[in-house]
């Protein structure tokens, strides 16, 4: 296994004598045996990070060390990892065993009593010993997925790369894909990096969440700490589902650690970290879904324009201004409203988050509260 290090890499793509710039001067620590998701909207790099640890990209600029070694002008041969890939790659005429086995009957540095017993252990942890005899046109999406794997784990890599294995999976499959990755990193202990657009992946996969936009890193930490405390407004709304809301919050007021806003005409008093804020700046309010409440008349007024139904929980959206997005509530099933109604939401102020006009995070002078979202404290 394998840490994995960036130091200011840089990705350029030169065509017609212009040059573009798709990963730049990127700093990042994957620790040993960390599980590690690349996780963004698409054309943001995350496909090309994970090809320039697997050598199938060349780096413009920067290094990339394994354990301290520099790894810039390897093969991915030499560089020992297992890449899984979007399309899985199955040789339609070979036998799941001989698909398996193809990556040692290559290096070609085991005996046959050796490959068979290397293959017949990756089939057993993946549960497919049954199918080694069976062609991959006779496969599953998900069985087709396991054999994928069983070919990039075989090797027994330094560092093993899934670039979007579970995209073409139907919705149960690939919960069920996703527990099974989680349980066979509990097995292996192995260094894996992850690359996919859909945040559900990330959350609930990861050890490591990095978020990348337009080339460069917008934060990296754990799921919960990219969930609570985004670095960003682009982070804020592309981690959670659903979204943030986002709504435009004027500064009123200010003391050295209590910020007076007016948010859509409601006046809400909101502790934060005021330096660098002046009376009369615009800023960007975020409010999850779950952290507003329905109330009395006080809070932000809005009307029904459509409610979702989950059964144990219901997704309101609400219209609160003409010229704005629906505003998204978060509520219980059994919430008796119905649409064209007209509504008030509370805010809670301990579960808010201000970005300034660059689109950074403003810290808290508190840290926000832990406590469940309870109504009752903030309809003031």
């Amino acid at each position: 296994m394998s840490s994995i290090t960036f130091q200011k890499v840089t990705k350029q793509y030169s065509k017609a004598g212009e040059s573009k710039t798709v990963i730049d001067a990127v700093d990042l620590l994957i620790d040993d045996g960390e599980f590690t998701v690349f996780v963004g909207p698409s054309g943001c790099g995350k496909s090309t990070m994970l090809r320039m640890v697997a050598g199938l990209e060349s780096i413009t600029d920067g290094e990339l060390l394994f354990d301290g070694e520099r790894v810039n002008m390897l093969s991915p041969s030499e560089r020992g990892i297992g890449m899984v890939f979007q399309s899985y790659a199955l040789y339609p005429h070979m036998s799941v065993r001989d698909n398996i086995g193809f990556p040692l009957r290559m290096a070609g540095k085991l005996s046959k009593a050796e490959m068979k017993n290397a293959i017949d252990d990756v089939a057993d942890m993946l549960e497919i010993e049954h199918l080694l005899e069976h062609k991959p046109g006779q496969l599953s999406g998900g069985q087709r997925q396991r054999v994928a794997i069983g070919r990039a784990l075989v090797r027994k890599p330094r560092v093993f790369l899934l670039d979007e294995p579970l995209s073409n999976l139907d919705t149960a499959l690939r919960v069920r894909m996703r527990l099974q990755l989680a349980e066979y990193h509990k097995k292996l202990g192995c260094t894996i990096i992850y690359v996919t657009h859909d945040q559900t992946e990330a959350m609930t996969l990861a050890d490591k969440v990095v978020v990348l936009n337009g080339g460069h890193i917008e934060q990296v930490g754990s799921p919960r700490e990219l969930y609570e405390s985004p670095a960003t407004r682009f982070v804020a709304e592309f981690i959670g589902s659903p979204k943030m809301n986002l709504l435009n919050a004027k500064v009123m007021s200010l003391s050295p650690s209590v910020a007076m806003l007016s948010v859509l005409g409601v006046p809400l008093s909101i502790e934060t970290d005021t330096r660098g804020l002046v009376p009369g700046q615009t800023l960007s309010l975020g409010l999850r879904p779950e952290d507003l409440a329905l109330g009395p008349a006080g809070g932000i007024a809005g009307q029904v324009m459509e409610r979702e139904y989950m059964g144990p929980e219901s997704l309101l959206y609400l219209s609160v201004r003409e010229d704005s997005e629906p505003l998204l509530v978060r509520c219980p099933g059994s919430t008796e409203v119905g649409k064209d109604e007209r509504v008030h939401v509370q805010i809670n102020p301990e579960r808010c988050y201000l970005f300034d006009d660059q689109g950074r995070a403003i810290p808290r002078s508190v840290m926000p509260s832990k406590r469940a979202v309870n109504s009752q404290a903030f309809a003031e």
